[in-house]
């Protein structure tokens, strides 16, 4: 229930503060920079790019590309209220890697509301991680929600991926705080 009213929270200020729903990756990070409500963190890595890229390449999908059905529960039965699928995007270049994190919240992208802040069959941004060698080491960018404090779980788990310490994956049911 917290991640549905923090996220229905956030769409509603980027919409209500006249603030476009970001297109690229690229519009995210802008909104995020200039936003009160986003984060951006920098991290040096101890790996080398290489190093970085092929734990990202090996773990995204496997880790973070989930889907849940949220049930209700009456006195009689349970059905499905809301389908929740998480589309984890590598893009790699020469000297660069980027993750991008959307989140498809069947309730929320069909909502009149908040529509408008989901792409078509993606959903809604959740967070973009940038990773760039500098040097021996590699620089990794985190831009999310400030206020959203359970993709803290998946940052966690990033990082240890970067750093060569872990292959682990966050336990995406508590990412969605279902």
């Amino acid at each position: 229930m917290k991640y549905i009213v923090g996220l229905t929270l956030l769409a509603l200020l980027m919409s209500g503060c006249g603030i476009k729903a970001p297109s690229t990756s690229e519009d995210y990070r802008t909104i995020i920079k200039e936003s009160a409500f986003g984060k951006h963190e920098t991290f040096m890595v101890e790996q080398s790019f290489k190093k970085v890229s092929q734990a990202m390449e090996r773990n995204t999908d496997k880790c973070l590309k989930k889907s849940f059905n949220v049930y209700t529960h009456g006195t009689l039965s349970s059905h499905i209220s809301n389908e929740i699928h998480y589309n984890p995007s590598l893009i790699q270049e020469q000297k660069s890697l980027e993750l991008q994190m959307h989140v498809y919240d069947k309730e929320m992208c069909n909502s009149m509301f908040t529509k408008h802040t989901c792409l078509p069959e993606k959903g809604y941004w959740a967070f973009v991680v940038d990773f760039k060698p500098v040097g021996k080491t590699t620089q990794m960018d985190i831009y999310g929600p400030a206020m959203v404090s359970y993709y803290d779980l998946v940052y966690k788990a990033l990082k240890l991926w970067a750093e060569g310490k872990s292959n682990g994956c966050p336990d995406m049911n508590k990412v969605g705080a279902y």
